[in-house]
């Protein structure tokens, strides 16, 4: 499956992943009021999305696509900010 990559304006470690590349699956409400997805990029192998976005299970993804039309995936930081 290819997985078209959206980013969220509010928050840049929230993702949304579709089968669709003009964007008509996207969750309808955002987290923050006001925020909108930009298209961030497509992956066609489950290696890409794994070093891209850090996506561990990409059958998942899949599998919510199939049934929603998206997948949320929020990208957990490696590193915080320093004190």
């Amino acid at each position: 499956m290819k997985f078209y990559v959206y980013s969220n304006s509010a928050d840049s470690n929230l993702y949304s992943l579709t089968d669709n590349d003009q964007g008509e699956n996207l969750p309808p409400d955002t987290p923050k009021q006001g925020a909108t997805w930009t298209y961030f990029k497509s992956f066609e192998s489950g290696l890409e999305a794994r070093i891209g976005i850090s996506l561990e299970d990409e059958t998942e993804a899949e599998t919510a696509i199939k049934n929603q039309g998206y997948y949320l995936h929020p990208r957990e930081r490696l590193l915080k900010a320093a004190p």
